[in-house]
């Protein structure tokens, strides 16, 4: 598990991350806390295009600090050595958009879900291949980072994209907007999709579930599951906002074990 701390973040504070920290060390003795990067409460890159200080605040929270946080994430949560990434993933892979509403579980309305109509994928070349051993990853952006607010500027310059065109890596992006309860486009940290938000049931975590299974079985991608796609979704979270990692526990479990029983 690899779990990021910026020491400027004044919006989940570091005493937060150090408990969070201190939690998952009941579970799990190979825990990466990097807390010693003077970041503000934003996701930390080293890529050009994002102008932003590291220690600013503010949209689209993508911040450039020297730091290639997406990489050094991959890099300690996926077994084995990644290659270097590539800064030509444009030609390598290719974004596409895809329909949300069709992976929502039917006992929910999906207007009420906060899920975007939309959300991303991106997709290797090599991945297209039937039988190609890729990977899959999910990665969760934060508070007014969904696509309705910054497009796909979360997709395209967090870093993500640089590593997955050069491992192989299938990266979803699903969306979340805003709406009356969620006037932010969080995710769902503290109940606002009802009583179930924070377990493998709820609407939000069942949709990615249901667009991780189409991914693993469909013969577009012929990606393989491996274990590291869920350490992966899992880590992702933390990196962003250290306190709403609750919502996909209950998701973590549920996917291990379906993982372990053979999608």
């Amino acid at each position: 598990m690899w779990i990021f701390s910026g020491t400027k973040d004044t919006e989940v504070v570091q005493g937060v991350s150090d408990k969070l920290n201190k939690y998952y060390k009941h579970y799990s003795t190979k825990n990466t806390y990097v807390n010693n990067i003077a970041a503000e409460h934003a996701f930390p890159t080293d890529l050009p295009q994002n102008k932003n200080a590291c220690d600013y605040f503010g949209a689209p929270y993508i911040n450039n600090c020297a730091y290639d946080g997406a990489g050094e994430m991959l890099k300690t949560i996926v077994p084995g050595d990644l290659k270097p990434r590539t800064m030509d993933w444009k030609s390598m892979g290719e974004i596409s958009l895809f329909d949300q509403t069709e992976f929502i579980n039917p006992l929910y309305v999906f207007n009420t879900s906060s899920l975007d109509q939309n959300g991303y994928v991106y997709i290797p070349n090599a991945c297209r291949t039937k039988g190609s051993d890729c990977k899959v990853h999910v990665a969760i952006h934060g508070c007014h980072q969904g696509r309705e607010t910054l497009d796909s500027q979360f997709v395209e310059n967090t870093g993500y994209l640089e590593w997955a065109a050069a491992n192989d890596i299938v990266v979803v992006f699903p969306q979340a907007k805003a709406n009356d309860l969620n006037p932010k486009g969080c995710w769902d940290f503290w109940g606002y999709t009802g009583v179930d938000y924070a377990s493998s049931l709820a609407v939000q975590t069942s949709t990615i579930k249901n667009m991780v299974e189409r991914i693993i079985t469909s013969p577009a991608t012929a990606a393989s599951a491996s274990p590291s796609f869920f350490e992966a979704m899992f880590s992702q979270l933390i990196l962003e906002n250290p306190i709403v990692n609750v919502l996909f526990e209950g998701l973590y479990e549920l996917m291990t074990n379906s993982l372990h029983q053979g999608l």
